[in-house]
């Protein structure tokens, strides 16, 4: 009997240790150190980037960093437990009070990168830092500097924008909403509007309502998933201007596929195809070194040809246009 009513607890406690220590698909399972205290390490000093085209930068003191990383996907269907490489080999720095912008086309890796960055994705191989913590070994000590707008809005349609503020507040530990009440009011959430519960708010204002839930606690890393899909013109720049006017002091890393949004906030542009780094640098040192650049289509009658015929046109074109490069999207 004595032995049946010892082996509960000792069960109990052996379910929580796996749980915390078995990896899992999404997040970051804690590793046998975690039972000590969590340092951070020195902070490396190094370049930001390395690609297929990157603009040489001086060393830098990197506060986020992914250091070589990679993240694969085993999925199903007629080739089960197949392997897709979503991020391949991703080298990146960001310093404090710069802005990265992330840009490629749907299905580029960016969403999967931030994730990685969050710690909602384990990265398959490499390292993700965020002032000096290892994301996958130290996620809460990570996540303390972290503030995040994903990709999808996560608002609870009865609560209103005031309401929102207060329980992200909470959330964090903190008194008030810091730099996210000026965003709202910049972009017109006021009066009886901040009052209003999010369902009832325009699609552009509830995308502005969880910009200003990243900015709850004055993170000192933002990190933006597609922040400005769905504003209108006028809310679009509005929120430009306010990322701008609260970088000092922050490292801010937004993805986008808006090339004018990438150049008007970016101070380094990294452009990603097919999880892949292709180039790296500053909009103006990017725009001499690129040029404007061409888009081609192919068609073909037989789906079975399409392979060879994009070859054959690819390979016509690099010997004839010397210096050329190209991005398969």
């Amino acid at each position: 009997m004595t032995a049946q009513l010892l082996a509960v607890p000792c069960s109990l406690f052996l379910w929580r240790y796996l749980e915390q220590v078995v990896p899992r698909d999404y997040g970051s399972r804690a590793g046998r150190a975690r039972t000590a205290a969590a340092v951070p390490s020195e902070v490396v000093t190094r370049r930001r980037a390395q690609g297929k085209i990157a603009e040489e930068t001086l060393p830098v003191a990197c506060t986020v960093e992914l250091q070589n990383v990679r993240k694969e996907f085993l999925i199903g269907g007629r080739r089960p437990n197949r392997r897709v490489v979503a991020v391949k080999r991703l080298d990146l720095g960001l310093a404090e009070g710069e802005i990265l912008a992330l840009l490629g086309h749907n299905g580029a890796g960016k969403s999967t990168t931030v994730s990685m960055l969050t710690g909602v994705l384990p990265p398959t191989e490499g390292r993700v830092i965020i002032h000096g913590y290892d994301v996958a070994q130290h996620p809460e000590e990570a996540r303390r500097f972290l503030g995040v707008c994903p990709q999808h809005d996560i608002l609870f349609d009865f609560l209103s924008a005031d309401d929102h503020l207060r329980l992200a507040a909470s959330l964090r530990g903190v008194q008030g909403g810091g730099s996210a009440q000026d965003l709202l009011r910049a972009v017109g959430l006021l009066g009886h509007l901040l009052g209003a519960p999010a369902g009832q708010l325009s699609s552009g204002r509830r995308r502005a309502l969880c910009v200003a839930l990243a900015f709850v606690g004055d993170p000192r890393f933002i990190l933006l998933d597609e922040p400005t899909s769905g504003m209108d013109p006028y809310v679009r720049r509005s929120m430009w201007e306010l990322l701008k006017k609260y970088r000092p002091g922050r490292a801010l890393c937004l993805s986008t596929h808006y090339m004018d949004e990438a150049e008007m906030l970016g101070d380094h542009v990294c452009i990603l195809s097919r999880g892949t780094l292709q180039c790296y640098g500053s909009p103006e040192w990017l725009k001499a070194r690129l040029g404007s650049g061409y888009a081609l289509t192919l068609s073909a009658t037989q789906a079975t040809r399409t392979l060879q015929v994009a070859k054959t046109a690819l390979d016509l074109l690099q010997r004839n246009a010397l210096g050329s490069w190209c991005v398969v999207v």
